[in-house]
């Protein structure tokens, strides 16, 4: 790693375990400071809409400021959720013991002839 850092060797003359390890790291730092990232962005934001927005337009910004950010995180939490739990997507039954995963069966129709559909016969001679 040293040789990485002082540019002696390249990052992609690394063998392929070596960088797996490294984006697996990498992966990891930004998600253990994700929530402290978020937060700064919040704080910044408020802090730019204090100095530079106009007094009358504050409600409106901040209104717009939570909901992009009450969106992004449910988005996040969906992702989470799906990435976690892959037999199941979000706003789907969750029963995949059976064929349809608990979905009603399929429509089969009424044998009695009153189909919508025209008969065969009608259907070739026109």
């Amino acid at each position: 790693m040293t040789q990485l850092q002082e540019g002696q060797i390249r990052f992609a003359d690394l063998p392929l375990s070596v960088s797996a390890w490294y984006f697996a790291g990498l992966a990891d730092g930004r998600a253990s400071r994700q929530l402290e990232v978020d937060r700064l962005e919040r704080e910044a934001n408020i802090l730019w809409m204090r100095a530079f927005a106009p007094k009358e337009r504050h409600a409106e910004y901040q209104r717009r400021l939570d909901e992009h950010f009450r969106l992004d995180e449910q988005a996040f939490f969906d992702a989470l959720e799906a990435q976690h739990n892959p037999a199941h997507t979000i706003g789907q039954p969750q029963n995949v013991n059976s064929i349809r995963a608990g979905q009603q069966p399929a429509e089969t129709g009424v044998n009695d002839g009153s189909s919508a559909a025209p008969e065969r016969s009608k259907r070739t001679a026109a």
